[in-house]
């Protein structure tokens, strides 16, 4: 997924002002929150079977079919052979 660079500055900015470890926690919890609530969402959308694509290590663009579905991750057989466990929120659909 690619951020805008205007977003991109609103959160670096936000983040420098963050002082305290009871804060960062904070924010770690909120993000997981948002990050789960977008996967619930997506899981609604995807099916096994569907094709999709992620980005995964190292930036790389990685294509496969949803073999599995969880609550909030899926398995994913990508066209190289292996095998992924990817966060719903993280898929996008690819039409045929």
């Amino acid at each position: 997924m690619i951020v805008s660079t205007e977003k991109r500055i609103i959160i670096e900015s936000l983040v420098g002002q963050l002082e305290t470890p009871e804060e960062i926690e904070y924010l770690y919890e909120a993000i997981k929150q948002r990050r789960n609530k977008l996967a619930a969402r997506a899981a609604w959308v995807l099916n096994i079977g569907d094709k999709v694509s992620f980005i995964g290590r190292r930036n790389m663009k990685m294509i496969g079919i949803i073999k599995d579905i969880k609550r909030t991750t899926a398995h994913i057989n990508c066209t190289d052979g292996q095998t992924w466990r990817v966060n719903m929120a993280a898929l996008n659909r690819i039409e045929d």
